[in-house]
Formats: structure tokens, sequence, C-alpha cells
């Protein structure tokens, strides 16, 4: 169901006669130079492979792409510009030749994703938004930056994305948070998401999943401040074990009145030590609106389904739901400053998992390794709409004589992109009836 960056970039070569993979036979050492018997087999004159790129693609240089600066035939050596190579020492690395910039073909494949969308999409099922939960992207999924989830900060701490099986809880990611001094924290304040003020003067319910590398390192913590200075801090007690999920709770916690500041934090205690955070939530207010995941963002909300019944003590601890979902009529979306919004026409239950429906524009590649949601014959249309991509970014930097023939394939490949769209075009899931108060 999802095919790699490599895999896509492999198969634009293969359809534009650009293909050569091989490996040297000489390790890289720290020059600019590469040697590789095997192209004699493609090459027999000097110079033959100018101006191409060389994409190294294991051992030190990994990921490297430079251009070539001249290649002789007799020694089958490339040599580069752009510095030196890293040293291999002895391990022999793998390679490929590209008569397009490896790294143009990259961004003709993401330009191409949101090309053909939504003749094209990936259906979306989201299941991290919860009833009556003040906080946004609360199982941090989200996460622009690498440092920290969307919305949060770190004070004293790292933050790093866990996708890993057994280090979440609920969704698809956790937050790995790493203390560089002791009670370093994840947190986040109304400073940067002002709806958190609405909390002032009310008694909340903080909970959080944590998983500390030592027993009882993980606490949460809600911080406030007043306009003359007043600090209020409230901690949880909750025990954890090491290496275990449980749950941090702090319950019915009355929040003080005129406050120009409320922070949420996730705190672990001792200096070095980390704790993975998922599935956090603060309840006690009735919500009508969440911050929707970013993946629809971008993309389209079709139904909204709210939990109707669950086994744990708060629903929204449920792992895995398969029955007990009800749709939600009245809904709507609502766009603030580049953020969507789900706006619910009542009040519903506190502590259900709400599941979302719809369709968005496909991933953005940047490693080898990173995967598009697409793959068979469909994948053939966002190749055609890439070489599309490929052939416009070169045709502005040719001799003019050349040009014509830049326009030709554009043509062709114009022509392909739109025969494969009538054949591949996705349906898109039916949208729920809105019925309005």
């Amino acid at each position: 169901m999802t095919t790699a960056l490599s895999v896509i970039r492999d198969k634009i070569s293969e359809t534009t006669g650009d293909f050569w993979h091989s490996t040297v036979t000489t390790a890289l050492a720290a020059s600019a130079v590469l040697i590789d018997t095997d192209l004699a087999k493609k090459f027999s004159k000097d110079n033959e492979c100018k101006n191409w790129y060389v994409l190294v693609t294991s051992e030190n240089n990994d990921g490297e792409a430079r251009k070539i600066s001249a290649y002789t035939a007799t020694s089958t050596q490339i040599t580069v510009i752009g510095g030196n190579f890293t040293s291999d020492s002895a391990a022999k690395a793998t390679y490929e030749l590209h008569k397009f910039d490896p790294d143009d073909k990259e961004r003709a494949i993401n330009y191409a994703a949101e090309d053909i969308y939504p003749i094209l999409h990936r259906v979306v099922r989201d299941r991290t938004l919860v009833t009556g939960n003040a906080l946004p992207n609360a199982h941090f999924e989200d996460w622009v930056v690498t440092t920290y989830p969307d919305k949060y900060g770190v004070t004293n701490a790292t933050a790093a994305e866990t996708a890993t099986a057994g280090l979440t809880r609920g969704g698809g990611s956790s937050a790995l948070v790493t203390a560089s001094a002791n009670d370093g924290y994840m947190y986040i304040t109304s400073n940067d998401y002002p709806q958190l003020l609405d909390l002032m003067g009310q008694t909340i319910n903080f909970r959080c999943w944590a998983y500390p590398s030592t027993a009882s390192d993980a606490f949460l913590t809600i911080y406030t401040i007043q306009a003359d200075g007043t600090e209020q801090t409230l901690n949880s007690t909750s025990p954890c074990p090491a290496s275990k999920y449980s749950l941090l709770e702090l319950e019915s916690q009355a929040i003080n009145d005129n406050i120009t500041e409320i922070q949420f934090r996730f705190r672990v205690h001792t200096d070095k030590e980390t704790c993975y955070f998922d599935n956090a939530r603060v309840t006690g207010v009735s919500l009508q609106e969440y911050l929707l995941p970013a993946d629809f963002r971008d993309g389209h909300l079709s139904k909204v389904y709210v939990q109707s019944s669950g086994l744990a003590d708060q629903s929204s601890d449920d792992l895995h739901l398969t029955t007990g979902w009800a749709p939600l009529f009245g809904w709507n979306v609502r766009t603030d400053n580049g953020d969507k919004f789900l706006q619910t026409p009542y009040g519903v239950a506190e502590e259900r998992n709400i599941q979302l429906e719809g369709f968005t524009k496909f991933e953005t590649l940047s490693l080898d390794t990173d995967t598009i949601s697409l793959d068979g014959e469909k994948l053939n249309l966002l190749i055609s709409q890439a070489i599309v991509r490929m052939y416009e970014m070169r045709r502005g930097l040719v001799a003019s004589d050349s040009v014509n023939r830049y326009d030709d394939e554009i043509g062709y490949w114009r022509y392909k992109v739109e025969e494969l769209k009538g054949r591949h075009r996705m349906n898109r899931p039916a949208s729920q009836i809105r019925w309005t108060s």
C-alpha cells in the first residue's frame, strides 16, 4: 500500500532512460573521486557523463549528491565538484548516476503529489480527538519540527516523536521527553494557545499516560500566574512504574481566577532520565470546538463519529474499538490563522473518543526510506506528473535550441497524465449529512 521515495525515483529514471545503479570498486576516500570498473560498460569516451550527477546511497556518504566535472574512460574515474567525500575506509558504497539532479527529482515527486490531489488522495481515519479535551494535538501526532510537538515547547528537556509499537498509547505517536536538568519538561502555554485561558476559575482534570525510564519519575504540573504575579503550581502524585504505561492524574483541580497565563507541563524529575507521554487531556469545561489533526488542515473532513460506549474508567482510554460509534450531525469546520477546528453543535459527554473520516494530500517525502500511500498502477499517474514537473524545471535552464525538445516531452507527458487521470481517478469518501440547528 506504500512506496518509498527511492523506488519512485528509480521508476522515474527507468522511464526516462536515466537509470544506472552500481557499486564502487575502490572505496571512497577523502577525495573528489569515484572509481568503478563497471562504468566501462556504459561510458567509453572521456567526459561522456560530464554534468551528470552522482548520488551515493550507502556508507558514510549516504545521501550525498554531487555534480560530475570530469570522467576519465581509461581509469573509469569520475571527478565531482562540491568538495571531498568522507572516507569509507575499506567499505564499498553503492551509488546512482542521474542526468537530472536527484534533488530535483525529489522536488518533482512532491510537487506531483500535490498536483494530482484530489484526483488521487489518501483516505484518513483518525481517533486522536477526545470530547471535552481542551488540549490540542494531545496524542502528540503532529510535529512540524522534530524537536517538539505542534503547539508545545520544552524547558530543560528535549522532545522527540516516537512511533515504536509498545511505546504509544492509542495513537500513532508519543512524545519522548528527556530531561537535560532536574525537572525538565515539555509544556503547552496559553501564550501560544490562548483558548486555554477559558479554564480560569474552573475545576478541571489533567490526565496523561506516562512510560518513565525510572519508577515514579514522571509528573504532571499545572502552572498559572495572575496579573499581580501570584503563582499557582499543582503537581500530580500518581505513582508510575518504570518501563510500563500508567495513567498520571491531577483530578478536581481549582484554577485561579484572573490568570494571565496557564501552562500544562509533562515533567521528568531526574536529569538525563526519560519518559514517553501520550493521550493527554484536560477536561472539566464543556467544549464545542477542537483543533483538527494536521491531516485535515489541507484535507477534507467527511464524517464525524463519537464513541457511544467504552470499557475503561474513562472511555477515551480504550485502545481498540470496532463498535460503539454514533454519527455526529450538525458539525462544522472553522478556519483560523492556518488552523482548522471541528465545531460540534452541542456539548458531548466528556472523555469519549472522536473518530474523523475524510481524505487528504499525500505525504511529503525527503528521505529515501520515506513512503507515500500509493502503489500499483495508480503510482504511474504520480510518476508521469513528476516527469512533467522535472522537464519544466529543466526547460528554463537549457540552451534556446533545446527548448522545443523539452516542450515536446512536456506535451507528451501531460497527455499521458490526462489519460491516466481518467483511468485511476479515486472515489472520494461519502460525506455525512451535516444538519444545522
